[in-house]
């Protein structure tokens, strides 16, 4: 029979997981001087860059040829920001994977085989070996620890960065869901 306290206690441990993540891109990441540089760089970058679209709008054609070459200055510009972001949270980028994998061995290991809750539905093949991964039964509305894990993973770290404040520059308006902008070609 299915138990919502362990439910309730692996949603508690993704919370700490994330909380104990912040705190180590805390003390590896976001303290660090080069990091707010970057931060300030890519926001006023960013603002540039909707001010060049903004005066594409309204600008004649000799101007827009302009307004364009500089709009593509300004993205390989953000583009070279973020790369720096990516080496500066390197570290704290692999620290996270370290932690998330030593937890998810120890919940493993706590829940392997156990159903932790009962799905009022019956998931898709593809979600099905995430839900029932280490259940022995056919009944796929059991659902095991991983299903829980991940689902607090994806909605517990976001949730939680953006209440700390410590969210990247441009991840309040990115989404993956958006397509990027095609880019005209030059004749």
């Amino acid at each position: 029979m299915a138990d919502v306290t362990n439910a309730i206690l692996i949603v508690v441990f993704t919370l700490l997981l994330s909380l104990f993540t912040e705190f180590v891109n805390f003390i590896l990441v976001y303290r660090l001087p080069e990091y707010k540089k970057n931060v300030a760089d890519i926001e006023k970058e960013n603002e540039a860059l909707e001010g060049l679209k903004a005066k594409l709008d309204g600008a004649s054609l000799t101007q827009k040829d302009k307004i364009k070459k500089s709009i593509r200055k300004s993205k390989a510009k953000v583009k070279e920001y973020n790369q720096k972001m990516f080496g500066i949270k390197f570290k704290s980028t692999l620290m996270s994977v370290l932690t998330t994998v030593a937890v998810f061995a120890v919940l493993s290991s706590a829940f392997e085989g156990e159903v932790i809750l009962k799905l009022p539905f019956e998931p898709f093949a593809l979600i099905r070996g995430m839900s029932h991964r280490g259940i022995e039964n056919d009944n796929f509305y059991d659902c095991s620890f991983l299903f829980i894990y991940v689902l607090g993973n994806m909605s517990i770290r976001p949730m939680v960065s953006k209440f700390l404040g410590t969210e990247a520059p441009g991840a309040k308006t990115a989404s993956f869901m958006m397509f990027p902008e095609l880019e005209e070609e030059e004749e």
